[in-house]
């Protein structure tokens, strides 16, 4: 099995007095020797699984940049359960030309990511292919490619540029310009099977083993990520489950599914979460779950002294050893 892992990496976007104001994304795919960087949905699907590991890289005052299509902000599952207020979503031509009814969509749901604190960007180009549909003052800037030689602009918007060159061929033409200027990229940190076991699902596992689990605490761990707990409400009220009425709020829905069958269902969801991303993370994962459950089973049959949980990341780290070809203390170093 070849070691499937995703590198990230920012560029920082910086004002005229040399401050960092974003940091733009970009994310590669690594299989063995070869890198791919993710795109459009595959971007967006990534970030959302991921954004509280790559938001520790950020300080208070900076945004993260993602580049997106026009048309992919209709993807609402996707978007609304991500922290607007920390995002800047530099917007290209849409994958496909939108119709009136369309445009009409994504203006109205862009009005109510901008009321979540979301910032707004655009290419030079959609800027001016769709400028009268979205008002100068609700964009942050726009971003000016370094091949753009006739450029004019209204006064009452900002404007970037993707390169020093072109800010410098800018300043020379006396175009009227309000400059963020973009750094070049530098990695990050790298994200790897182990990483996507260590979630809001895997706090959330940590408490169901303790012998007194507390419900509170479950329940404000799982309200932390909204995807997780609407997905565990509309479980509650399946039809091969649901109870006579409507189950409605996280603490109603722990205590109606009991701990082992949350605990089920919580690992299926981690399957099926590591499977949009990757595939193969998803066959990483099974394998390093299927350890660990069986060094926990043998474990407790033995009547070793230590918890499940113990146990289970014992199996994990040693079978993690095997599969990314790396030391058990060095493991150990990315668990914590």
């Amino acid at each position: 099995m070849q070691n499937v892992y995703f590198e990230v990496f920012f560029k920082p976007v910086v004002d005229r007095d040399k401050k960092v104001r974003y940091r733009k994304l970009k994310v590669v795919k690594v299989r063995g020797k070869n890198g791919e960087e993710l795109t459009l949905g595959r971007l967006l699907n990534f970030l959302t699984h991921q954004f509280d590991k790559i938001s520790n890289h950020l300080s208070e005052e900076e945004r993260l940049m993602v580049e997106l299509p026009l048309d992919f902000l209709v993807s609402q599952t996707l978007i609304e359960g991500l922290p607007l207020e920390k995002l800047n979503f530099l917007l290209g031509n849409p994958i496909t030309k939108p119709n009136e009814k369309k445009i009409f969509k994504i203006k109205q749901l862009l009005k109510e990511y901008q009321k979540a604190q979301l910032e707004v960007s655009f290419y030079y180009d959609t800027y001016l292919s769709y400028r009268y549909s979205f008002p100068p003052k609700d964009v942050s800037f726009v971003c000016i490619p370094s091949e753009r030689e006739d450029l004019n602009f209204h006064r009452n918007c900002f404007f970037n540029v993707d390169t020093s060159e072109t800010f410098e061929k800018l300043k020379e033409k006396g175009n009227y310009f309000c400059g963020k200027l973009f750094g070049d990229y530098g990695k990050v940190f790298e994200i790897n099977a182990l990483s996507y076991l260590q979630t809001t699902i895997s706090r959330a596992l940590e408490i169901l083993e303790d012998e007194d689990t507390d419900i509170s605490a479950l329940e404000k761990v799982i309200k932390t990520d909204p995807q997780l707990a609407v997905s565990i409400l509309k479980y509650a009220n399946s039809p091969l489950i649901a109870p006579p009425s409507p189950i409605k709020d996280i603490k109603h829905a722990i205590i109606y599914l009991g701990l082992e069958r949350l605990k089920e269902f919580l690992l299926m969801i981690m399957m099926n979460n590591l499977a949009s991303v990757d595939p193969e993370f998803q066959e990483i994962a099974l394998r390093l779950g299927a350890v660990g459950l069986l060094v926990e089973k043998k474990g407790k049959e033995r009547k070793l002294p230590f918890s499940g949980c113990q146990l289970f990341l014992g199996g994990l780290v040693l079978e993690s050893s095997k599969i990314f070809k790396k030391p058990v203390e060095e493991i150990l170093n990315m668990l914590s």
